[in-house]
């Protein structure tokens, strides 16, 4: 028997999240919601240019810290995660750099953005997959040297099954009996 459908994810498993205490609302329309979840760290802004990008003001407002996390209360499942950041004052590789972890595991080690675009300059993280089991997904940034950096988080839910197919048409299948369908 070959089933076929669609899954998008649980419900309410995206988020758009400026690390800020202001909602954000992008040239595009994109819509990014204020800060919350967030456990230490500081929030700042700084107003200089940010290449790279047309979301220069998602970028200009951050949260940065030594040791900072989110929990952001999310329907168990499987989840991709970006982190967008940028480098606003340092001037050289190996200034600042941080590591970033999801459901306590270290995802990325020794992140240094300016060693990966430059100095101010929009960075955003490849797609980081995790696995939410306990209704909470865990965002945590450790500064390894200086302070550790985000401007932003997304987080999507990942299909669980998908194809073209829209609908199955089993017809009438007496009960006890089954029906195979190609």
């Amino acid at each position: 028997v070959r089933a076929a459908g669609v899954a998008y994810g649980p419900t309410g498993g995206e988020i758009s999240m400026n690390a800020a205490p202001e909602p954000f609302a992008g040239p595009g329309g994109e819509a990014w919601t204020f800060e919350y979840g967030a456990v230490g760290g500081d929030p700042g802004s700084l107003v200089a240019p940010v290449g790279g990008t047309s979301l220069e003001g998602l970028y200009q407002t951050f949260r940065s810290g030594t040791s900072f996390d989110y929990a952001l209360e999310l329907p168990n499942g499987a989840y991709e995660v970006v982190l967008r950041t940028w480098e606003p004052i340092k001037t050289a590789a190996g200034e600042r750099v941080f590591d970033v972890l999801l459901e306590g595991a270290v995802a990325i080690d020794d992140l240094d953005v300016f060693a990966e675009v430059g100095g101010q300059v929009a960075y955003d993280t490849p797609p980081m997959r995790v696995d939410v089991t306990d209704g909470m997904l865990d965002i945590g940034l450790r500064g390894i040297v200086a302070r550790a950096l985000v401007s932003a988080i997304e987080v999507r839910s990942i299909p669980v099954l998908s194809t073209t197919t829209s609908a199955l048409g089993f017809g009438i299948v007496d009960q006890g009996t089954s029906l195979n369908l190609d």
